[in-house]
């Protein structure tokens, strides 16, 4: 009897604690706004987190369909689903904090958990929490009294073992990562446990619980049967192709590398005396989290630090205290890899307060979020109530302005990084199922509407980074009109073609070359021109892919104004082809001729020296290719319509001869726009000289923008009017005439009252 009043004893009071740290938890967490969104970012899934509720397309990205739970989303789909929210979120970090008070609270280790919630867990809610209750609760099992007997039984019953495995099973749809890392430290533990005990059923009905629970969770949650495989699919290609091309171009120093090491053997040392079902939970768990952390550096606290410092925790619970110097030893390790400690404060709890107006729509509120996004009502009539999707990532157009978002698999251009996921979008825009029209927008970096149209971030190139979708956005649809949204950005609006075009490019690998040397690339009448490397990894490439991240590749183009620009390539797909020629940097399609082509690797011991290629070309309407450069002289610029000469309004503010090195020079600053037109900037601005007997010559002269100009029409649609130019002035005979001329669609004005004249 006393035996049974004492366990219902611990049973009430272990109740007790994990009711007050619910409590606590859910009145700190409630009080802090939980939502996010993406403007001036890059992080765009998180606008379809609510993809469950709405329509019938699934939600397959690695933060799952069912992420909301996190306070993943831009606004919550109802009041309901906020306090579910609310609820899970102070469900998991009440497990998470009960059962690290509770093993803190067994043998007296406050000193431990004093310091590392002083360096690193001073929230009580961060994203580790998902991550480390699974081996907090196997620490909790290893520490029953019963397994610290020789002979006793295991901890836990075959309730709990299914229990935890329906729950990691569900977990997948939360987060991929988080279903992931439940799985291998129950998996882990629970191999070793029936081993250990030889009874093959511990592992077996966890294995089967998650499966069955994975099934069941994703009937109940997605529209299509499918997206069960194909989300595995994508977060498997997703966290292989985040690994080799979603990374800093960083070197970490050796001091790093010697910290892992010493964490590794102080750890296994301690396990091995006192955790032994925990030496390959741990060793698992640390692979994990180095590659989660250090493959793209900037994650390496919540991945690595904070897990690694809670872990470390273990060595404190036990009653010799000399294994305390482990502690120390990781603790220190980890402090040496942040340099600096971690403080941050705390916010003041408000009861019951809700962060969004729920009197409004779903709809309404993230509209709201977005007026920056809002179309002009010109593009918002050609598409109507049709379906669009954006590229390459800025799915706020579609919430800003109500519009029917039909997005493809793999919706942000940057996280297309394997082969497998390209196709899989290729297929989609080859399909009858494709969206009618598509938004594409400048990238991240562009900051007004003179920027490079297609510069991704990464110092990568929109082109070259999903290379079979983006083939296939081209080749199945055609540019209806191209403008300059709130944010100063140039957007073009793409609308599908009657027929399908499937691309399957004709490989024919005929060129042999070596990494660093320049290759000629062929002309293109029509289109453009895309190389195709076969790229050879070595074996110690394939294994530091597998293990930690890729290396870093780069192309450069060299322009035939001489001009040389470099773009890192995503190393998985460049083997799908890279743009070659011409270099595209502004919208509908124009951009540079280019000249050679060549690429280098960071790594000597990555690639293969040697590689081969092939050419391929794709046929394109409506390209503009320049086929001069600003300050080269040329007999005519390219033009279809016809030559007018014209009144034009404009200004040569700046007309100033050099010499240098025997050679006179001219710079020329000035603006103007096209006749007749008050509403309409130049594509192009030409200076046109004539000498006296009537010959003339062209120079292309750089686009900038002119605020005055526009300020004095009162039209924003003219800043970009000015112009700037220096070239070599050839020989000239006789009294000579430097003007202007501009190019506006397919007609060439010739300005006769714009004239300074020179010998």
């Amino acid at each position: 009897m006393l035996i049974k009043s004492t366990m219902s004893s611990i049973k009430t009071t272990n109740a007790k604690l994990f009711a007050v740290v619910f409590c606590l938890l859910f009145a700190y967490l409630h009080s802090n706004p939980m939502n996010g969104n993406s403007i001036r970012g890059v992080e765009q899934w998180i606008n379809m987190t609510n993809s469950m509720f709405y329509g019938n397309k699934d939600f397959l990205f690695s933060y799952g369909p069912l992420y909301w739970l996190t306070g993943g989303t831009v606004t919550q789909y109802s009041e309901l689903t906020y306090w579910l929210s609310l609820t899970f979120m102070s469900l998991v970090a009440a497990t998470f904090w009960f059962l690290l008070i509770k093993l803190t609270k067994s043998i007296h280790a406050w000193c431990a958990f004093i310091i590392v919630f002083f360096l690193y867990l001073n929230n009580l809610m961060f994203p580790s929490v998902f991550l480390l209750w699974p081996f907090l609760l196997v620490v909790l099992f290893e520490n029953h009294k019963g397994v610290k007997r020789q002979g006793m039984a295991l901890p836990y019953s075959l309730k709990i073992i299914i229990f935890l495995g329906l729950v990691t099973g569900a977990f997948f749809y939360v987060r991929f990562l988080y279903g992931m890392v439940a799985a291998a430290t129950f998996g882990s533990y629970f191999l070793y446990k029936s081993i250990q005990y030889k009874k093959p059923g511990v592992i077996f009905y966890f294995v089967i619980a998650l499966f069955l629970a994975y099934i069941a969770v994703g009937l109940a949650i997605f529209h299509d049967l499918v997206s069960m495989k194909d989300y595995i699919t994508i977060n498997s290609q997703l966290n292989f192709g985040n690994a080799v091309d979603m990374t800093y171009d960083n070197v970490l120093p050796i001091g790093i590398y010697i910290a892992f090491i010493i964490i590794f053997f102080a750890m296994n040392l301690f396990l091995i005396s006192h955790y032994p079902a925990l030496i390959l939970t741990f060793n698992g768990l640390m692979i994990i989290f180095i590659k989660l952390g250090f493959g793209r550096a900037d994650h390496y606290l919540n991945y690595f630090i904070i897990p690694i410092s809670v872990i470390a925790m273990i060595t404190c619970f036990n009653s010799r205290k000399r294994w305390f110097g482990v502690f120390v030893t990781v603790l220190g390790s980890l402090v040496f890899i942040s340099f600096v400690p971690v403080v941050a404060g705390f916010s003041i709890a408000k009861p019951f307060y809700k962060h969004e107006d729920f009197s409004k729509s779903p709809e309404q509120r993230i509209a709201e979020k977005y007026k920056n996004y809002l179309l002009p009502e010109s593009i918002l009539a050609i598409i109507g109530k049709a379906s669009v999707d954006v590229y390459p990532y800025n799915n706020e157009f579609v919430f800003a302005n109500h519009l029917n978002y039909k997005n493809r698999p793999l919706f942000q251009n940057y996280m297309t990084l394997t082969p497998i996921l390209d196709k899989m979008n290729q297929h989609y825009f080859e399909s009858n199922n494709r969206p009618e029209f598509v938004i594409w927008h400048a990238g991240q970096n562009c900051f007004n509407e003179t920027c490079n149209s297609f510069e991704g971030f990464d110092g990568k190139y929109a082109l070259n980074e999903d290379p079979l979708t983006t083939n296939a956005i081209m080749l199945n649809y055609h540019v209806v009109q191209h403008f300059i949204d709130k944010n100063n950005k140039p957007v073009m609006l793409l609308q599908a073609n009657k027929g399908l075009v499937h691309y399957q490019p004709n490989i024919s690998f005929s060129g042999n070359e070596k990494f660093d040397r320049w290759i000629d690339v062929p002309n293109s009448v029509h289109g453009i021109v895309k190389i195709i490397p076969r790229f050879k990894l070595t074996n110690y490439a394939k294994m530091k892919n597998l293990m930690f991240r890729g290396d870093v590749l780069y192309v450069h183009y060299l322009l035939y104004s001489g001009e040389e620009k470099k773009f890192r390539l995503n190393i998985l797909n460049a083997g799908s082809g890279v743009l070659a020629s011409p270099l595209l940097n502004s919208f509908p399609y124009v951009g540079d001729k280019v000249k050679k082509i060549k690429f280098t690797a960071t790594s000597s011991n990555y690639f293969y020296p040697e590689f081969k290629y092939s050419w391929e070309n794709l046929s394109l309407e409506n390209m503009d290719i320049h086929s001069s450069y600003p300050g080269e002289i040329i007999s005519s610029p390219d033009y279809e319509g016809e030559r007018t000469s014209a009144s034009c309004e404009g200004y040569l503010e700046s007309v100033k001869f050099s010499a240098q090195n025997n050679q006179r020079q001219v710079s020329i600053v000035g603006w103007s726009k096209v006749p007749l037109a008050e509403d309409t900037a130049p594509d192009d601005i030409f200076v046109h000289n004539v000498d006296e007997k009537g010959k003339e010559y062209f120079v292309r002269t750089r686009i900038v923008a002119r605020e005055d100009v526009a300020s004095h029409f009162k039209n924003n649609k003219l800043r970009l009017t000015g112009f700037e130019v220096q070239y070599e002035l050839p020989e000239v005979t006789g009294e000579n005439a430097l003007g202007l001329a501009v190019l506006q669609g397919h007609k060439f004005y010739t300005c006769k009252n714009l004239s300074y004249r020179y010998r």
